[in-house]
């Protein structure tokens, strides 16, 4: 039913039956349906244009499944549409829990430079770059050719 509507692009029904399977007993205890409707759940609203929906669903998933890159792909693609800055403590408070996390060090460092805060940013970066020796390179070759 998920891959008709989205075929058809009725996004907005697509949304109303995903969140309904979300809120229903027969899948919320099963954890391989749980977690794919949280990402059909994030998908279907960012689809049907709800970036307000979106963004509460994914970080709750996010903090269920921390480790997975394709969440943090999809949140930062919440955060450049959504536009405004409320995801800067949620990113913050889950540092915390999760220090090693590399694509949390990314996140946290990139807000703190739009934010204008350029010691923290450089303080994030240097970290996180610290973790992976390689991406130093790769990191002032960027700087260079920007």
């Amino acid at each position: 039913v998920a891959r008709t509507f989205y075929k058809v692009g009725r996004f907005s029904d697509l949304e109303y039956i995903i969140k309904c399977a979300m809120s229903s007993a027969q899948f919320s205890g099963i954890k391989i349906y749980q977690r794919e409707l949280d990402f059909l759940g994030v998908t279907a609203c960012y689809c049907n244009g709800n970036l307000t929906a979106a963004f509460n669903v994914i970080r709750v998933v996010l903090l269920r499944n921390a480790d997975c890159k394709h969440l943090w792909n999809m949140f930062a693609r919440m955060m450049v549409g959504n536009g405004d800055s409320k995801h800067q403590k949620f990113c913050l408070r889950l540092l915390l829990k999760n220090p090693e996390s590399f694509s949390l060090q990314m996140i946290n460092g990139h807000n703190a430079l739009t934010s204008g805060n350029y010691r923290y940013a450089l303080g994030k970066e240097t970290t996180r770059l610290k973790i992976t020796r390689i991406l130093i390179k790769v990191h002032i070759t960027s700087i260079y050719l920007s």
